[in-house]
C-alpha cells in the first residue's frame, strides 16, 4: 500500500505542477492573437486592450455579397484586415469622403479578388458603386491574383452559398509547381516561425524583440508569377473602368516583410512588396509598406501586434488616412458618367 501511495504521488506531482503552471499563466498572461492561439504561446495579459484605444468604426458596415443595396458609394472586398477588427482602415476613408462604406464579408472559399471580379462581371448597373476597394495581404496576394479566371468567374449565387467554383475551362498556364509548393507550406509545414530582432519593436512585456509570423510568409514567387499577378490587377482595373467604376487596390505587407531588415540572420523571408517595382506605374495601387517602414524607422512600436499577424488600430488609422489621400489625389472617387 505504501509503495502504491509513493508511486501515485511521484506520478501526480508533475501533473499537478503542470496544471498549476497553466493556471498561473492563464491568470497573468493571454493568448488573444492568432499566433498565440495557434501555437499556444502566452503573452502579456491586457496587451490588446491597451492598444485597442480607438473608437469603433462608424462609417463601415459588413454585408454579404448577395445583400448589396442599390447605389452605394464605396464597396470593399478584403480579408480579415477589412472585416474583423474593432477599428478598420476604411473608417478614415469614410470620414474623408463623407460617405459610408459597405464591406463585403470575406468568404474563405473565394478570394477578395474573386469576389470583386464576379461582382464587376455579373452585377446589374444599379448595384455598382462609385468606388471599389480591393484589399490583399501580401502572403496571399500573388496566388489570389495569379489564379483569377477572367474567362469564367464564379457566379454571385455560388459565392453567396460559399460553394467552391468548378471551372469548365481552367486556365491553361496555371503553375502547378507554385500550387504544390503553396499547399505543402500551408498544410504540412509548421504554422509559425519565431525570429530574433535586433531591437524592440513591440511594447508587449515578455516578447518585445521577437518576431512571430506565419511560416507561410517564406513562400517564394518567380518574376513570371509576379508579373502575371500584376497584369491581373490591371485587368481587374480595366474591367471596373468598363463598368464605370473607380477601383483602388490596397496591398498590405506581411508582418515579416516590415521587419525583415531587422531580423538577425534572416534566411527565410522573401518580400515581394519590397523587391518588385511592378506597382510603380499603377496609381490605383497603394502599397502600404513604405508608410509602415517609415513608422518603424521613426521608432513607432506595435505597428503590428506582437502575438498576431494583424496590424493595430493606430496602424489601420494611418493607412486609412494615406489611402484616402491617394484616392483624392488620383481622383478615384469622382462620379463617372454611366450609361
Amino acid at each position: 500500500m505504501r509503495n502504491f501511495v509513493v508511486k501515485t504521488l511521484l506520478f501526480s506531482i508533475p501533473l499537478i505542477l503542470l496544471f498549476a503552471n497553466y493556471i498561473l499563466l492563464d491568470c497573468f498572461r493571454d493568448r488573444e492573437g492568432d499566433i498565440a492561439r495557434m501555437d499556444y504561446i502566452f503573452f502579456e495579459k491586457g496587451y490588446h486592450d491597451r492598444l485597442n484605444n480607438f473608437d469603433t468604426s462608424y462609417h463601415v458596415s459588413n454585408i454579404e455579397i448577395d445583400s448589396i443595396p442599390d447605389s452605394c458609394d464605396v464597396l470593399c472586398f478584403g480579408d480579415s484586415f477589412s472585416d474583423k477588427h474593432p477599428y478598420r482602415y476604411q473608417e478614415p476613408i469614410g470620414v474623408c469622403l463623407n460617405t459610408n462604406i459597405l464591406n463585403v464579408l470575406y468568404n474563405k472559399d473565394y478570394s477578395p479578388d474573386d469576389a470583386a471580379l464576379s461582382f464587376l462581371t455579373y452585377a446589374p448597373q444599379n448595384k455598382l458603386p462609385k468606388l471599389i476597394i480591393v484589399e490583399n495581404i501580401e502572403r496571399a496576394m500573388v496566388p489570389w491574383l495569379y489564379w483569377l479566371n477572367f474567362d469564367n468567374p464564379p457566379s454571385l449565387e455560388a459565392m453567396a452559398r460559399g460553394k467552391k467554383h468548378s471551372s469548365s475551362s481552367p486556365r491553361k498556364h496555371i503553375d502547378e509547381e507554385m500550387l504544390s509548393y503553396y499547399q505543402r507550406l500551408t498544410v504540412n509545414e509548421p504554422k509559425s516561425i519565431r525570429s530574433c530582432l535586433n531591437q524592440s519593436f513591440f511594447s508587449e512585456k515578455y516578447h518585445p524583440d521577437y518576431l512571430y509570423s506565419y511560416y507561410e510568409d517564406t513562400i517564394h514567387y518567380t518574376d513570371i508569377q509576379l508579373k502575371e499577378a500584376t497584369r491581373n490587377i490591371s485587368r481587374l482595373h480595366e474591367l471596373a473602368a468598363r463598368r464605370y467604376v473607380k477601383l483602388v487596390f490596397l496591398a498590405i505587407p506581411n508582418k515579416s516583410t516590415l521587419y525583415a531588415n531587422h531580423i538577425i540572420d534572416n534566411h527565410y523571408f522573401y518580400t515581394p512588396l519590397d523587391e518588385t517595382t511592378l506597382f510603380d506605374t499603377m496609381p490605383f495601387v497603394y502599397n502600404a509598406l513604405p508608410l509602415l517602414r517609415r513608422l518603424a524607422d521613426g521608432g513607432t512600436l506595435d505597428i503590428f501586434y506582437s502575438d498576431d499577424t494583424h496590424w493595430t488600430p493606430k496602424t489601420a488609422h494611418a493607412v486609412g488616412i494615406a489611402l484616402s489621400e491617394t484616392i483624392q489625389k488620383n481622383n478615384l472617387f469622382a462620379t463617372a458618367d454611366r450609361q
